[in-house]
């Protein structure tokens, strides 16, 4: 946050209107949005991002409305002090918790919390030495307006999700709809006729080995995307339960786990070794 200081003279001259009292209205506000940072990574973490979504939105417009409360009703210094912290708490939880579900990029959010810490570094150091009235520019209220609407940009992307448009079979259509058109087919249909037919394609590949840069690499994949298909430990337990089937045959991963797991619930299951399945090289 920039910080737009004045010297001690003006920092005795300087009045703050308040009605005396610490928890007035605006401060009541700023306090609700400490409180609902840790609920809304909680259900971010929980997979409920259409909740956090809502609660996050709730949260940023009460940092509106306290600046506002305060402007009319005049604010107070605990005020002063405690509204950007909770902004900054409130973006800091949800950015980092969006970037551990790969909804925002790990560099991005390293890069917001590095600058925040640099300047409350700096702050902490100038104060320590000088009395000072700190008021943020109008750059920094752009900037934390900003960052609410990326976290909330990806919060609704994951809490309601993106419609990509009408579904239709591919095979069947001619080049003029498959231009500029996204079709999904298996790494087998790139070999055939049939791949031919796209006029100028980019070539994706959508696989958990697509983090391996070198997979990537040399299958001359232009656009590697990072999605594994594999299910999740507690969804993969559920769905076999609910099946309860005769045998249970695993392929690869954690084989001796997973057997161990169907034993322990009286379902037999057994892995299988098939020849040349994963011997690439990475």
């Amino acid at each position: 946050m920039p910080l737009d200081c004045h010297n001690d003279e003006l920092a005795r001259k300087a009045v703050v209107r308040t009605n005396g009292r610490l928890l007035n209205l605006p401060n009541i506000l700023t306090l609700a949005r400490f409180a609902a940072a840790p609920m809304a990574f909680w259900l971010l973490v929980q997979h409920w991002a259409a909740s956090a979504f809502l609660l996050f939105v709730a949260a940023s417009l009460t940092d509106a409305l306290d600046g506002f409360l305060a402007r009319r009703w005049g604010g107070s210094a605990l005020g002063a002090v405690i509204d950007p912290v909770a902004d900054k708490l409130l973006i800091v939880t949800m950015s980092v918790a969006l970037a551990a579900t790969g909804a925002l990029p790990a560099w991005l959010v390293l890069l917001v919390i590095s600058r925040d810490v640099l300047i409350g570094v700096g702050y902490l150091i100038v104060v320590s030495r000088h009395r000072f009235v700190v008021r943020p520019f109008w750059v920094s209220k752009i900037n934390t307006v900003l960052q609410m609407a990326l976290v909330s940009s990806a919060l609704l992307q994951q809490g309601f999700g993106v419609r990509l448009g009408d579904l239709a079979p591919a095979t069947t259509a001619s080049k003029a709809q498959l231009t500029g058109a996204i079709a999904i087919a298996p790494p087998s249909a790139l070999s055939t006729p049939w791949a031919r037919r796209f006029p100028d394609p980019v070539d994706a590949f959508a696989s958990g080995w697509m983090r391996i840069r070198a997979r990537a690499r040399q299958q001359g994949v232009e656009l590697p995307l990072i999605l594994s298909d594999h299910a999740d430990w507690d969804e993969l337990t559920a769905t076999i339960a609910e099946l309860r089937p005769g045998e249970v045959w695993i392929t690869h991963g954690r084989e001796e786990a997973l057997a161990r797991w169907c034993a322990l619930n009286d379902i037999p299951a057994r892995a299988l070794a098939l020849v040349g399945y994963e011997d690439e090289q990475d």
